[in-house]
C-alpha cells in the first residue's frame, strides 16, 4: 500500500491492517479482536468487517458486553487509553483465562498510572504484544478527521479550572502528532497569530511531532513538508452558524447521520405507506464520494446524469424480467452481475430520495429566505452586490424570527446577527425579545470565542468597508442569492499556497517553510513535453480549536492542486454547534439575570 503520498485513509488503514493486524496475524494466525465504544469508532471511519476477516480476525466483540470465554483462541484488544476500558479489560482476567494469549493495542499514550494498573492485574502473564498505535482520531472522509472530545468547548473557553484546559490541550497535541504520524509527515507548524488558545497547542504539537521522529528514526523526513495551520474556532464564528448549500452540509442540517455514515428516513411508497428506512453513506459509496461537496442542484443533476448513463451501460439488467426470449449466455450474464446491480441501483434510490429531500426543506421550510439573510450578513451585501441598511436587515430578521418555531434555530439566527453585526440596545432588545429567556442567555457564551459584545449607540456592521469591497471585486455575477460567501478559510488557502501566511496573521513555530519558487522541485514530467518541470503538490494540514463545521470541508474541491487535510475537535452541523454553546459554561453564572437587561448581562 502506498503511504508516503496518499491520503490520511490511506494511511490510517496501513497503520491498522498493515501493522497492528499483521503483525497480531504473524504471531497467532487467526483470533478474535475485541474493541470499546470508542476505538470501535476510530477503526470504523476506513476499516470494514470484510478487511478484518480477510487479515484472520474470526469474530469482532465490544469490550463492554459479556463475552464467552474462548481459553483456546488468542485475543487482540484495540482500545482507548481510558481509566474505564483499562479496568473492564483488567477484570476479564480476575476469575477465569478468557483467552489464550493477548495482543493489547492502544489508540493513544498510556499514562503511568494505567500502566501500573495493567501491570498489577492478572493478565499480565498473558500479554504478548503491547503497544500504542497512535491513530486516536476519527475519518469523515479520506482526508478530514475528528477528535471527537466530549464537553470540550466549556474546558476549552471558558474553563473553570485551568488544570482541565492543559490537560485537554496535551491531549488534543498528542492525536494530532497522530494524525502526522499517521501520514509520515514532519510538517511546519504555524498557528493563528491573535489565538492563544492556538499558540499553546502548537507548541505542544510541535514537541509531541519532534518527540515522535526521535523515538522512530525509520520516519524519513521527507524533502517536501506539509504545513500544518492550527485555528480556534472564534476566526469565523458564522460559517458554523448558517445554512451551506452543498449536498452533505445540507443533509447533516437537516438530517440525523451517525458518526458511522448511518442515516434514517422516512420514505413513502405508490400505496401511500409510510416506512422508516436506513442507509449506509461512507468511503465505500462511490455516488456518496462524489457529489458531497456539490451544490445540492448541481449534485441532483449529476446523479440523473449518471444514473441515466448507468441505465444505457446496463440495459440488459434493465430487461432482466424478460428471460423467456433471452439466450443462455446473456442469462449467465444477468445472474453474475444482478448482485452489484441491484446495489448501485439502490445507492441511486438513496441519494436520489435525499437530495430531493433535501431540497424541498430548502425550499418549503423557509429556509431559502433564511439563507438569503445569513448571506447579506456575512458579506455585507445583498445578491445585487448592493449594501444594505442595518435597520433593513434587523427588519428582515425579526420578520423571519416571527414564523420560526424551533427555539434552536431562531437562537442560531440571533447568534449569527450578533456575530455579524455591532448590534444597539434597541435592535438587541428587538431580537433577543423573539427568544425565551433561557435560549437568550445563551448568546452571552459568545464572548468566549473573543467577540465583543459590547453595546453600541447604533447598529452596524462588523465588516470593514475594505472587506465589503474586496469581495464584491472578487466574486462573479451572484446566480444563487444563498450561496456566494467566500469562508474565511479559502482565503488562508490561497494564502498557504502562495507563501504569504505571515500576511493573513500567521505566526510559524521553529522552523518556516521555503518559498514556493523553492517548494518546485526539478522533475521532468514522462507526460509532458522533454523539459517541461512538475509542480509540487503543497500539502496542508488544518486544524480547528473548537470544530469545523461541513461549509469549510467542501472548501477542499476548490483546491485541487494542494492536498488539504481538515479535522477539528469535532465536526458539526450548524444546529449541533449551537448545541455545543448551550452545553458550554456561562463565562459569568448569572441564572437570576434576564438577557433583556442589556446593561447588566451584554456588557
Amino acid at each position: 500500500m502506498e503511504v508516503e503520498d496518499g491520503t490520511l485513509y490511506d494511511g490510517f488503514r496501513y497503520r491498522v491492517l498493515d501493522e497492528m493486524i499483521e503483525e497480531a496475524k504473524h504471531s497467532s494466525g487467526y483470533f478474535i479482536m475485541i474493541v470499546d465504544k470508542k476505538s470501535l469508532g476510530v477503526i470504523s471511519g476506513a476499516v470494514s468487517v470484510l478487511d478484518l476477516t480477510q487479515r484472520g480476525v474470526t469474530v469482532i466483540e465490544q469490550l463492554e458486553k459479556i463475552r464467552k470465554p474462548m481459553p483456546e483462541v488468542d485475543a487482540l484488544y484495540f482500545l482507548t487509553p481510558t481509566h474505564k476500558s483499562v479496568t473492564r479489560l483488567t477484570t476479564d482476567f480476575i476469575e477465569q483465562i478468557p483467552y489464550r494469549q493477548v495482543h493489547l493495542y492502544f489508540t493513544g499514550r498510556v499514562s503511568e498510572k494505567l500502566m501500573r494498573t495493567i501491570a498489577n492485574s492478572s493478565i499480565m502473564p498473558y500479554i504478548k504484544t503491547f503497544k500504542e498505535v497512535n491513530c486516536g482520531f476519527r475519518l469523515i472522509g479520506r482526508d478530514c478527521f475528528s477528535l471527537e472530545h466530549n464537553g470540550l468547548m466549556s474546558a476549552l473557553f471558558a474553563p473553570k479550572n485551568p488544570n482541565d484546559k492543559k490537560e485537554l490541550l496535551a491531549y488534543l497535541s498528542q492525536n494530532l502528532a497522530s494524525v502526522c504520524g499517521v501520514m509520515r509527515e514532519l510538517p511546519y507548524v504555524c498557528y493563528q497569530g491573535n489565538s492563544t488558545l492556538a499558540q499553546q497547542l502548537a507548541l505542544d504539537v510541535e514537541k509531541e511531532i519532534t518527540t515522535l521522529y526521535r523515538k522512530l528514526p525509520q520516519l524519513a523526513i521527507k524533502t517536501s513538508r506539509p504545513i500544518l495551520m492550527i485555528l480556534d474556532r472564534g476566526y469565523d464564528l458564522g460559517i458554523s452558524l448558517i445554512h451551506d448549500v452543498h449536498y452533505e452540509s445540507l443533509l447533516k442540517d437537516f438530517f440525523e447521520v451517525n458518526a458511522d455514515g448511518k442515516v434514517k428516513y422516512e420514505s413513502t411508497d405508490n400505496s401511500g405507506i409510510s416506512s422508516t428506512k436506513e442507509a449506509i453513506i461512507n468511503e465505500k459509496d462511490n455516488i456518496w464520494v462524489r457529489l458531497r461537496y456539490e451544490e445540492i442542484d448541481e449534485a441532483q443533476a449529476i446523479l440523473n446524469t449518471e444514473l441515466k448513463s448507468f441505465r444505457n451501460e446496463n440495459r440488459v439488467m434493465e430487461q432482466a424480467g424478460d428471460l423467456d426470449n433471452t439466450d443462455l449466455k446473456t442469462m449467465a450474464k444477468v445472474a453474475s452481475g444482478l448482485s452489484n446491480y441491484n446495489d448501485n441501483v439502490s445507492r441511486f434510490a438513496v441519494h436520489r430520495f435525499l437530495i430531493e429531500n433535501c431540497l424541498r426543506i430548502f425550499s418549503d421550510d423557509g429556509v431559502t429566505n433564511i439563507s438569503e439573510i445569513e448571506q447579506m450578513v456575512m458579506t455585507g451585501f445583498d445578491n445585487e452586490k448592493k449594501e444594505y441598511k442595518e435597520s433593513d436587515m434587523i427588519q428582515k430578521i425579526f420578520s423571519c424570527l416571527k414564523v420560526m418555531k424551533n427555539n434552536k434555530e431562531k437562537l442560531r439566527l440571533v447568534m449569527l446577527a450578533i456575530v455579524a453585526m455591532e448590534l444597539g440596545p434597541n435592535d438587541r432588545k428587538t431580537l433577543t425579545d423573539m427568544l425565551p429567556s433561557d435560549m437568550a442567555l445563551h448568546l452571552t457564551k459568545l464572548s468566549c470565542f473573543g467577540l465583543s459584545l459590547q453595546a453600541v449607540g447604533k447598529t452596524k456592521k462588523r465588516l470593514s468597508k475594505l472587506y465589503i469591497n474586496s469581495l464584491q471585486s472578487r466574486i462573479p455575477s451572484i446566480t444563487k442569492i444563498y450561496n456566494y460567501y467566500v469562508p474565511k478559510i479559502s482565503d488562508y488557502m490561497f494564502a498557504a499556497q502562495s507563501g504569504t501566511l505571515d500576511a493573513e496573521g500567521f505566526v510559524f513555530g521553529n522552523a518556516v517553510p521555503p518559498s514556493v519558487e523553492e517548494m518546485q522541485p526539478q522533475v521532468k514530467s514522462l507526460r509532458k513535453k522533454q523539459g517541461a518541470v512538475s509542480k509540487a503538490r503543497r500539502k496542508i494540514i488544518v486544524f480547528i480549536i473548537g470544530g469545523v463545521s461541513h461549509a469549510e470541508l467542501r472548501v477542499i474541491k476548490d483546491f485541487p492542486d494542494m492536498h488539504i487535510v481538515m479535522g477539528g475537535t469535532k465536526i458539526f452541523s450548524p444546529l449541533e454547534f449551537v448545541q455545543e454553546i448551550m452545553l458550554m459554561n456561562s463565562a459569568e453564572e448569572a441564572p437570576d439575570v434576564d438577557p433583556r437587561d442589556i446593561e447588566l448581562d451584554f456588557r
